[in-house]
C-alpha cells in the first residue's frame, strides 16, 4: 500500500500525509548526514543490556559470565562470527537454553519461527541497541528484517522475564536484544563474498571511517550495504533481500557521548507454504509453477500470489550526559518504519468492485492478486535518570512511543501469465463505484497506539556477598482506531474503537556470592503483554444493522519466578535454573473449520521446568558446550466453544517442546577453526486438545575455515565452509497455525492445525577480507 492510500483511505483521515516520503530517500540523506562533521553520535558502552565481554576459550562465546540475578544469556560476537552470515539473528539462539528455533529456510533468508520457556515469539520482546522491532500491533517479530549479522557485536536473552526498563507492552515472556558493533579507530574495509546451494549468494562490505577529531569531539563511522540471494528449496520462487546500515559514535569527552544506528532493509520474498501432516505426507509442496490447475481453472497456490515484499527502516539515537557529579541522563529516541506485506490469489472479481473498470492490458478476470499491506510509523524515545546514593545505584525513567499502522488488502490485477501488475499492491488497486479502493474483509483499518512506561529500579551492593536488583514499573497502553469497513463485518460502516490497558509490574532480583566461583539467584517478575491490535475490531453486526463490540480481550499476565546457581571458572561453567511462570489470560492464535484465523483467551497457563547449561575447555584450542531443558506447559482450564466443554486441562500447551537438548565441539588455534553442533528438540503438539503432534527431531550443523596471514595492504583473509541441516533432515519443524481439536468432540468440528516444514541442507562457501 503507498503512502497516498495511507493519507487517503476513504479520505477519513490524513493523519500521515506530513510523513510521506520513500524509505531509500531517507537512508541516503541519513548516510550523506553522518558524514558530515556537523553530525554527533554515539559512545561505547550506551547500547541498553550491553555487557563486557572477552574472548572465553570455554565455549567459543556461546556462555560467558553472567552476573544478572535473573536468567540470561549472552552470545559474544565470537560466537556470531562461527555461523554463516546468510543466517538470521534468531537462528543464532538456537543453543540458547530454552530456545525453540526452526526455520523454512536453514540458509537464513525466510523469517525463523521461534518459542522460549514455551511462550511464543510474539509474546517475547526484541530490541535494537535499545529500541523495540516487534510488530507494534500484533507483537510479532520477523528476523530478516534485524539486518545483517556481520554488524552485530553481541546478543542477549533473558528467558521468561522481562528487565523494568525494556520498552515493551507485549513482552509477557522475556526480552532479546542485539547490540550493533562499534566503529574501528582506524580506517579499514571488510568485503565478504559467500556463495551455496540453491543458487545462494551474498555479497557484504562495510567501510570504517576511522576516527577524526570534528571540534567537539571524535567521532567514527562504519557504512555497510549488502545483497542477498537465493532460489527456494522447496516450491517454486526466490528470497531476494539488499540493506543498508551505518553506525557512527562521538565521543564527546569521557562522560559524555552519542551514537547513532540506521538500518535500511528491502526484500522481495516469495513465500513458503505451511502445510498439514496430511498434505506433507502426500508430497511436501503446496504452491505450484502452474497457474491453471488440471480443470483449466486459476490455482489460487500459484506461487506469485504467495509474495512478502517488504521494506523497513530504523534510526536510533542513544545518548549518555553527565548532568552533575552523580547524575547521569540516558536518552533513547528512535523511529521504525515498515512497508508491506503477505499476499494471496482471489478467486474472480471481489464482491463490491466494478466489473466494468479499465484494467492494464492484457490483464485477467478471472482471479487477482490480494495483499495484506500494512504501513507502520512509529516513532519513540526513552529517557533515564541514574545516581548512585551510598549502596544504592537508583535509575528513573520514561518510554512513550506512539505507533500508527494502517492495514488494507487491496486487489490487484494479474496478466495472462499470473503476475500481478503491482506486487506491493501500490496501484491498480480495484475500485468501488465510490471511487474508493475494495479492501478485503478486516482489512481496510487505521490503529494509533500509544504505548508509556515509568520505572524505578535500584541496585544494592549489601557487601561482597549479598545484592538485589528490584524495580516497578507502570505500564499504559491506550489503542484506537477506526474500521472503515468496505467489506469488513463493519457491513461499510465507519467505526470508531478505543480501549485502555495498564498494570503495575514489579520485580526482585537476588543474587549471593558464596565464594569466587559459586554463586546463586533468585528472581521474581511480573509480566504484562496487552491484547493485539485488532482484537480491537472484534464486531459483532445486529440484526437492525448497527454494529457492536463483542466483550473486550484481556490482557495476559504472568508472575514469574526462577531459581539458578553458576559456577565459573578458569576451564569450566556451569548453570542450573528452576522455573515456574504462572500465566493468566493467556492467548491462542487458533485455526477455524473454515481457515480463519482468531485470538482466543485460553484462561489460566502454569509453565515450569528447569535448564541446564555447561561449558569446558578441554585445551586452549579445543571446548565443548552444551545445554537442556525441560518445560512443562500445562494448561488449567478446559476451554470452551459453541457451548461444548473441549478437554484441554492439564494438557501441554502447542508448539512447546518439553525437552531440548544441545552441544557443540569448537576447535580454535587462531588459523584453523571448526565447530560441529547438534540439537535435539522433542515433539510438539498442533491442537490444544493434544490429538495431533508432530514428531521430534535432530539437526547438525559444521563449520570450519582457515585465516590467512597478513598479505600486501590486506590485513587478514578467511575462508568458511558450512553446511546447515548437514543430514539433509526432511521435517516438520514447529506449528503455523494452531486448531482447538483435531478430532471431533460432539458439534465441534474438528480443526487442522498446519506446520512448518524445516529447510533442507545448506551448504556455503565464504571468503572474506579485511583491508
Amino acid at each position: 500500500m503507498n503512502n497516498k492510500g495511507l493519507s487517503e483511505s476513504n479520505g477519513k483521515h490524513s493523519s500521515p500525509k506530513k510523513l510521506q516520503y520513500r524509505p531509500l530517500y531517507l537512508a541516503m540523506i541519513v548516510a550523506g548526514l553522518a558524514g558530515c562533521t556537523t553530525m554527533a553520535f554515539a559512545a561505547d558502552g550506551v547500547n541498553l543490556g550491553n555487557i563486557d565481554v572477552q574472548s572465553d576459550v570455554r565455549s567459543g562465546g556461546l556462555m560467558v559470565d553472567e552476573e544478572a540475578p535473573k536468567s540470561r544469556s549472552t552470545i559474544t560476537g565470537e560466537a556470531l562470527k562461527q555461523r554463516p552470515a546468510t543466517n538470521n539473528a534468531v537462528q543464532l539462539l538456537s543453543s540458547v537454553p530454552g530456545v525453540h528455533v526452526t526455520s523454512s529456510d536453514a540458509a537464513g533468508l525466510a523469517d525463523a519461527n521461534f518459542t522460549m520457556r514455551g511462550f511464543n515469539s510474539d509474546q517475547i520482546g526484541f530490541t535494537v541497541d535499545g529500541a523495540p522491532v516487534n510488530d507494534s500491533g500484533n507483537f510479532a517479530i520477523y528476523p530478516t528484517e534485524l539486518g545483517d549479522i556481520e554488524n552485530l557485536q553481541q546478543i542477549f536473552v533473558t528467558q521468561g522475564s522481562t528487565d523494568t526498563d525494556a520498552p515493551h507492552i507485549g513482552a509477557s515472556g522475556g526480552n532479546i536484544g542485539l547490540v550493533t558493533m562499534l566503529p574501528t579507530r582506524e580506517f579499514g574495509a571488510y568485503i565478504e563474498q559467500i556463495v551455496g546451494n540453491n543458487r545462494l549468494n551474498k555479497e557484504f562490505v562495510r567501510i570504517n571511517t576511522g576516527e577524526h577529531d570534528v571540534g567537539i569531539g571524535k567521532m567514527r563511522t562504519w557504512f555497510s550495504a549488502s545483497h542477498t540471494g537465493e532460489n527456494k528449496w522447496r516450491e517454486p520462487g526466490s528470497l531476494r533481500t539488499n540493506r543498508f546500515e551505518m553506525k557512527s559514535v562521538l565521543d564527546i569527552n569521557p562522560d559524555n557521548s552519542l551514537d547513532f544506528t540506521f538500518k535500511y532493509n528491502h526484500q522481495d520474498n516469495d513465500q513458503f507454504s505451511s502445510l498439514t501432516k496430511a498434505q506433507y505426507q502426500a508430497g511436501n509442496a503446496l504452491y505450484t509453477n502452474s497457474l491453471l490447475g488440471s480443470n483449466g481453472k486459476v490455482n489460487t497456490n500459484y506461487y506469485q500470489f504467495h509474495q512478502n515484499p517488504f521494506e523497513n527502516y530504523l534510526a536510533v539515537l542513544n545518548g549518555k550526559f553527565k548532568l552533575a557529579d552523580n547524575l547521569q541522563l540516558i536518552i533513547n529516541p528512535y523511529f521504525w518504519y515498515g512497508n508491506g506485506g503477505g499476499s494471496s490469489g482471489q478467486i474472480g472479481f471481489p464482491a463490491g468492485a466494478l466489473t466494468t473498470q479499465t484494467l492494464p492490458s492484457g490483464s485477467r478476470t478471472d482471479a487477482f492478486y490480494k495483499i495484506s499491506n500494512t504501513v507502520t510509523y512509529r516513532p519513540g524515545i526513552t529517557t533515564i535518570l541514574k545516581t548512585s546514593l551510598g549502596a544504592n545505584d537508583l535509575s528513573l525513567g520514561y518510554w512513550m512511543e506512539r505507533s500508527r499502522q494502517m492495514q488494507t488488502g487491496p486487489f490487484i490485477p494479474i496478466d495472462q501469465s499470473g503476475s500481478p501488475s503491482d506486487s506491493w499492491g501500490q496501484s491498480n488497486g480495484l475500485m468501488d463505484k465510490n471511487g474508493n479502493i475494495v479492501q478485503a474483509s478486516g482489512r481496510n483499518r487505521y490503529t494509533t497506539t500509544i504505548s508509556q512506561k515509568l520505572f524505578l529500579q535500584d541496585s544494592v551492593i549489601f557487601n561482597d556477598q549479598f545484592s538485589v536488583l528490584a524495580g516497578v514499573a507502570y505500564d499504559h497502553v491506550r489503542r484506537s482506531g477506526d474500521d472503515y469497513g468496505t467489506l469488513a463485518n463493519t457491513k461499510g460502516q465507519d467505526v470508531k474503537a478505543s480501549k485502555d490497558y495498564q498494570e503495575f509490574l514489579p520485580s526482585i532480583g537476588l543474587k549471593y556470592q558464596m565464594d569466587q566461583r559459586n554463586s546463586t539467584f533468585y528472581n521474581l517478575t511480573h509480566t504484562f503483554r496487552a491484547p493485539q491490535n485488532y482484537t480491537l475490531y472484534d464486531f459483532t453486526v445486529l440484526p437492525n444493522g448497527n454494529v457492536t463490540r463483542k466483550a473486550d480481550q484481556m490482557p495476559e499476565t504472568s508472575w514469574s519466578q526462577e531459581l539458578g546457581w553458576r559456577y565459573t571458572a578458569e576451564r569450566a561453567a556451569f548453570g542450573a535454573t528452576l522455573f515456574y511462570i504462572s500465566f493468566s489470560n493467556r492467548m491462542a492464535q487458533v485455526v477455524d473449520t473454515d481457515g480463519t484465523s482468531f485470538n482466543f483467551n485460553v484462561g489460566n497457563v502454569v509453565n515450569k521446568g528447569f535448564e541446564l547449561e555447561a561449558s569446558y575447555a578441554l585445551s586452549k584450542t579445543l571446548n565443548v558446550h552444551s545445554a537442556y531443558s525441560f518445560t512443562s506447559a500445562i494448561q488449567q482450564d478446559n476451554f470452551v466453544t459453541n457451548g461444548v466443554s473441549l478437554p484441554t486441562q492439564g494438557k501441554q500447551f502447542t508448539n512447546t517442546p518439553r525437552q531440548m537438548l544441545s552441544a557443540s565441539l569448537g576447535y580454535d588455534d587462531k588459523r584453523f577453526f571448526s565447530t560441529l553442533t547438534g540439537k535435539y528438540t522433542s515433539s510438539v503438539y498442533g491442537d490444544m486438545t493434544n490429538n495431533e503432534r508432530i514428531g521430534g527431531f535432530t539437526l547438525f550443523d559444521v563449520s570450519a575455515g582457515y585465516r590467512f596471514e597478513k598479505i600486501g595492504f590486506m590485513k587478514g583473509a578467511t575462508i568458511t565452509l558450512s553446511g546447515l541441516n548437514l543430514f539433509n533432515k526432511q521435517y516438520l519443524a514447529a506449528v503455523n497455525s494452531v486448531a482447538t481439536n483435531a478430532i471431533a468432540y460432539g458439534k465441534v468440528a474438528a480443526g487442522v492445525p498446519n506446520y512448518v516444514v524445516g529447510g533442507a541442507r545448506a551448504a556455503t562457501i565464504t571468503l572474506a577480507g579485511s583491508f
